[in-house]
């Protein structure tokens, strides 16, 4: 599916959500960095983040060689990288079902439903690709990010306390899933 939405936000801005091309990885990288640095509410530190564009661009390469197992798409508004999102299918054949989902939106663009629509165009790729169950870990703490995703219908199925350690801090891991309907015939 490579498919692009375009729509209005809630701020008025126009925002185009698309698959990540080999030449968004330098904005791409750079919005992580910006994530990482002002949001501890991110499970990377910017120590496990690729270190240059070229390692980012053979990333978003192997994503588009593996169009049915891993979805990367980004938030344009503008010329510029509002968020992104990452869903990767299990690579275990038992769970080849499942997907893992991340997600990133940049600070003044987040509570404009983007986030939302990102989700929802990801949910849409996973049942025309026969995963029937996306799942996502979010810390605790992050409660506009819990409270979306309660929203979109993603519901709490664990937690693992104390799991991350922010600042010398720990805090819990909230496990999330969505069952979807499954498009196997």
């Amino acid at each position: 599916m490579s498919r692009n939405v375009v729509l209005k936000c809630k701020n008025t801005s126009l925002v185009t959500i698309r698959p990540a091309e080999e030449d968004d990885a330098a904005g791409v990288l750079k919005l992580m960095h910006e994530l990482c640095a002002e949001n501890p509410n991110i499970l990377v530190t910017k120590d496990e983040l690729p270190l240059t564009e070229g390692e980012e661009r053979k990333i978003i390469a192997r994503i588009e060689c593996s169009h049915t197992n891993w979805l990367f798409i980004i938030a344009m508004v503008n010329s510029e990288i509002a968020g992104f999102l990452d869903l990767r299918r299990s690579r275990l054949e038992r769970c080849a079902h499942t997907a893992e989902l991340g997600l990133g939106i940049a600070k003044p663009y987040r509570g404009l439903g983007i986030g939302k629509a990102m989700i929802n165009y990801s949910l849409d790729w996973a049942g025309k690709n026969s995963i029937s169950k996306v799942k996502l870990g979010v810390i605790a703490s992050n409660t506009g990010a819990h409270s979306l995703y309660e929203r979109l219908g993603f519901a709490e199925c664990g937690r693992h306390r104390k799991e991350v350690k922010i600042d010398g801090a720990f805090e819990d891991l909230i496990l999330m899933e969505k069952e979807l309907i499954s498009y196997d015939s």
